[in-house]
């Protein structure tokens, strides 16, 4: 404290805004000068930056209402008025006052001395600079981006925190970001994506008005690094971290305002602003090639699977699948049904159908087939429908071998025609079977329903090879795949000689739909094929997971052998790029039904015996 003959009169101002000079008498008679620097205001409340002599100076407004006070260090002003560089000559002061309310005189005073008053002060911008100075003000900041980053944007909680910050004009949080487009879907909703460059611990998010408002967290999206993006701005600290996104977003409609926004201690600033969206086919495959062209590096895409594809592909599967259900299907019969079948072969026909002959062949010189089979072919390609139909009329005269053609009149899929082709069956048995899939001999088929007599079996697989002779299917096992974040599938002794799978008949993790026989009430006990996936892939092995997980057995039953021509009847879905990322797509939804049976170790013949042998 001064004495009364040393008072202060010529410190200068350090601060923008203002140069109040104010001299206060404390309760001994000694002057304390003080300078008010900057006023401001955000988000309601009233900010008074500067300096005073006095350390116990008290701060209100002339309505009453008392202002926060706290101190800080000015170096600048200990310099000019030689007291040393620890003296707490800085105050903040600061209380609540609406944005819309005017501005009252301030009054400083010290306990027990006199009182000075201000008038109503020009207010300044605060900046980061001036916001240093008011630490509580810094932890309400800070406090309210940690709110944004953790709670549920659809909360009042969200809302509040977002008035809590100043809005960042100027943006000196130095965050910066761009959207480059959004992929809107048929059904609604769609994926927002661009790129965002700021701290770990800034909020970001896409700001939707439809003309509602909603709030979408980009930490609820898929980040990955941005190549480009680095190299555009080396020099901003935060452009190593992961400044791509791809956002779904389930409000996103064709004339949304889409606005990419930033939260730190500065306050909410507005990177970007975009608006028009690209409509989405609403053919699954063709949704499914724009969104997988969003560039992701291989092994981070199942990543991203999940949060960005899946929500907008699986409501246009849904919608295909719900669209085939309610077309007419008709059946063509070729000769005399089978009065009471007791099993009905299924057959799916897509793109080609060459190889019935071939089948018909074989299956015509079968006794077993003649006596207890009908014979159903699904046409899952409506571009071939009128050529199957007159190929069917002239192998049934070839052949006099009965058999019915379900005209699908759409593409379902490989789950949606055996599904069809399930709904005609009249068979006590489901034999489902690619229409690539030879017969070698007659019998097959009656060791096969041999071995689902067998107690707890509810599905059984042939063995099948290849043209050549070689092993193509022994059954299948699930094997993880680090490099791309799934589970495959795998065929165990794929290409070897027959005379390496030598342990008999078995229970099996899977077998390939290719060919496999089940009792018609399991099938509808488990509800049929999966018909959620993409183009194809995993629905056999999620038809056998749905089986045991109800409790049943996968049986192998290599002594039924049939070739396999491998994937003939199976035309490619497009580019390498595209394959790929169909594979991932569908192995993540594969994982997300069945992980747990996935990840379970499945008791081998050899885990058998090591058990039996331990026990004995």
């Amino acid at each position: 404290m001064l004495s009364k003959k040393n008072t202060i009169t010529g410190a200068p101002s350090h601060e923008a805004g203002g140069n109040n000079h104010l001299q206060l008498v404390d309760s001994e008679g000694v002057r304390h000068d003080t300078y008010v620097d900057v006023v401001g205001r955000e988000r309601g409340l009233l900010i008074i930056l500067g300096w005073s002599s006095a350390s116990d100076l008290e701060v209100s407004l002339g309505n009453g209402a008392r202002l926060e006070v706290s101190r800080h260090r000015r170096p600048d002003v200990s310099e000019s008025l030689g007291l040393p560089d620890d003296k707490l000559l800085g105050f903040a002061a600061l209380c609540a006052l609406g944005d819309s309310d005017q501005q009252p005189e301030l009054v400083f005073e010290l306990p027990g001395g006199c009182e000075e008053r201000l008038p109503r002060q020009a207010e300044v911008e605060l900046d980061d600079h001036h916001r240093q100075k008011v630490p509580s003000l810094l932890a309400r900041a800070s406090d309210a981006v940690a709110r944004l980053r953790e709670c549920d944007a659809t909360s009042s909680i969200w809302r509040d925190a977002i008035a809590t910050l100043p809005k960042d004009k100027a943006n000196a949080s130095g965050c910066l970001g761009y959207i480059e487009g959004a992929l809107l879907s048929p059904e609604g909703g769609g994926v927002i994506y661009g790129w965002a460059v700021h701290p770990d611990d800034a909020a970001v998010w896409i700001e939707v008005e439809t003309p509602a408002l909603s709030f979408q967290p980009l930490h609820a999206g898929f980040r990955r690094s941005r190549r480009d993006v680095r190299q555009a701005f080396p020099s901003n600290p935060w452009v190593d971290g992961e400044s791509g996104f791809l956002l779904y977003v389930p409000e996103l409609s064709p004339d949304a305002i889409l606005r990419l926004c930033v939260a730190t201690r500065s306050g909410v600033g507005l990177l970007a602003q975009h608006k028009g969206s690209e409509l989405l086919s609403p053919d699954p495959r063709l949704a499914a090639e724009k969104l997988f062209a969003l560039e992701t590096e291989p092994q981070d895409f199942h990543r991203r699977v999940n949060h960005v594809d899946w929500p907008v592909l699986a409501p246009l599967i849904a919608r295909r699948s719900a669209a085939a259900q309610r077309l007419a299907t008709p059946r063509h019969d070729f000769g005399e049904r089978p009065s009471a079948p007791e099993v009905s072969i299924i057959i799916p026909l897509y793109h080609r159908f060459d190889f019935m002959e071939h089948q018909l062949i074989e299956f015509s010189r079968d006794p077993e087939i003649l006596h207890a089979c009908e014979l159903i072919y699904v046409v899952d390609d409506p571009e071939i429908e009128t050529a199957v139909l007159a190929a069917s009329e002239y192998h049934h005269r070839l052949f006099s071998m009965p058999f019915s053609v379900i005209s699908g009149r759409c593409n379902r899929g490989f789950s949606g025609a055996n599904n069809l082709g399930a709904r005609f069956a009249r068979g006590q048995e489901l034999l489902f079977m690619n229409s690539d899939v030879i017969p070698r001999e007659p019998g097959w088929l009656g060791t096969l329903r041999s071995s689902l007599r067998r107690e707890g079996v509810g599905l059984v697989g042939p063995r099948l090879l290849f043209p050549s002779g070689g092993l193509q299917h022994a059954g299948m096992a699930f094997d993880w795949l680090s490099t791309l974040g799934i589970w495959i599938n795998r065929h165990p002794l794929a290409g070897l000689a027959p005379e390496t799978d030598t342990d008999g008949a078995r229970a099996v993790p899977a077998v390939t739909g290719a060919c496999m026989l089940m009792r018609r009430a399991v099938f509808d006990a488990v509800g049929g094929w999966d018909s959620g996936y993409l183009i194809g892939d995993f629905e056999d092995s999620d038809l056998c997971l749905s089986l045991r997980n109800a409790g049943w057995q996968i049986f192998y039953e290599p002594a039924s052998v049939l070739t396999h021509l491998e994937r003939q009847s199976f035309v490619g879905i497009g580019q390498d790029y595209f394959k790929q990322r169909v594979v991932i797509a569908n192995a993540v939804r594969h994982q997300s039904r069945w992980s747990e049976l996935l990840a379970s170790p499945f008791p081998c013949k050899s885990m058998i015996r090591a058990k039996q042998e331990e026990a004995a």
